[in-house]
């Protein structure tokens, strides 16, 4: 059986990803005002769809530079890849990193360029579904993410900032709920030993995404990244309970309310130009974004509006009203 599922060790892919059941999903044709579905993907990036030789080559000037730029990076995963399967040992044997090292990656130092390559894929991927609205791209990118999470153990690459809201603009909500109580309680334990690759790891499954933000460790300490995740996973539950009229519901309706009202606050104390600069999101350009950043800065603002634009925008209306 496929263990690719949070919650039990995942298979990790070597080079290329699929979503969750390719073989019954079809997407919306990525040629501009065409609303038909298809199966047929862009044999460069393999992350659109089009439904007809038409529609590609009409749409082709606008993909042309992020089709080029994923297929750039997909070739250097290729390439790179050999490292790791024929990976020279301290005493010159030679071993396939994949078949007993799975999460020590980063460590070993040599797979490092697979790894960046695998996280530029990705990066590319996101990149085309915000600007071609596919959910195929995203799903992949996502694929390639989790994969990195558990190949590098201890997230060197900051994969664990990117993934919660990517699992939001899909409506994996509780998938995004349980990956980042994990590393909030978990993952934040200074007595969780990173290189036992026997423990749990990501394995949460479930968890009441209506329970204290103390249970979910907030604390001074907790990243802004984290606050906006929170608070987009807390605002759906609100949308969602907004219509219900028995007294239970009504007051969890009301914690969940006031939870929203404390995100916001630290939100704002954590980082006082995130919710403008989420609120010109559409503007932002990729030169705009940032190479590093510190706490609390206009430069992390940028970060965490290019993790979570496509998150906000499922949430903006009603976030609006509570925001301001």
């Amino acid at each position: 059986t496929s263990t690719r599922e949070m919650g039990s060790k995942r298979i990790v892919s070597e080079i290329s990803v699929e979503p969750p059941a390719v073989s019954t999903h079809t997407y919306q044709c990525a040629a501009k005002s065409c609303f038909q579905v298809s199966a047929k993907r862009c044999k460069g990036c393999k992350s659109i769809v089009y439904c007809s030789r038409i529609c590609q080559e009409a749409h082709w000037a606008k993909h042309k530079a992020i089709c080029k730029k994923i297929k750039k990076w997909s070739v250097k995963v290729v390439k790179e890849v050999e490292v790791a399967r024929n990976y020279t040992d301290f005493d010159g044997s030679r071993k396939n990193l994949f078949d007993e090292d799975v999460g020590h990656f980063w460590g070993l130092f040599e797979p490092r360029d697979y790894c960046r390559a695998r996280f530029f894929v990705a990066d590319g991927m996101r990149e085309c579904a915000t600007k071609n609205n596919s959910t195929l791209a995203l799903e992949m990118a996502l694929e390639h993410l989790l994969d990195l999470v558990w190949l590098t153990r201890g997230d060197n690459m900051g994969c664990r900032d990117i993934i919660p809201s990517i699992f939001i603009s899909l409506g994996r909500m509780q998938d995004a709920y349980d990956f980042m109580k994990w590393w909030a309680v978990v993952g934040a334990d200074m007595h969780y030993d990173w290189g036992d690759l026997d423990l749990p790891y990501l394995d949460l499954k479930g968890e009441d995404m209506t329970e204290s933000l103390e249970e979910f460790h907030v604390d001074k300490y907790t990243g802004t990244q984290t606050l906006l995740g929170l608070l987009m996973l807390k605002m759906d539950i609100k949308v969602e309970m907004k219509e219900v009229t028995d007294d239970v519901s009504k007051e969890v309706f009301n914690k969940v309310d006031n939870q929203v009202k404390v995100l916001i606050g630290l939100i704002n104390e954590a980082n006082g130009a995130l919710f403008e600069l989420l609120e010109k999101r559409s503007e932002l350009t990729d030169d705009e974004r940032p190479e590093s950043y510190s706490r609390g800065s206009v430069n992390e603002a940028y970060h965490i509006v290019f993790n979570s634009r496509l998150a906000w925008d499922k949430f903006a209306k009603a976030m609006s009203v509570v925001v301001k």
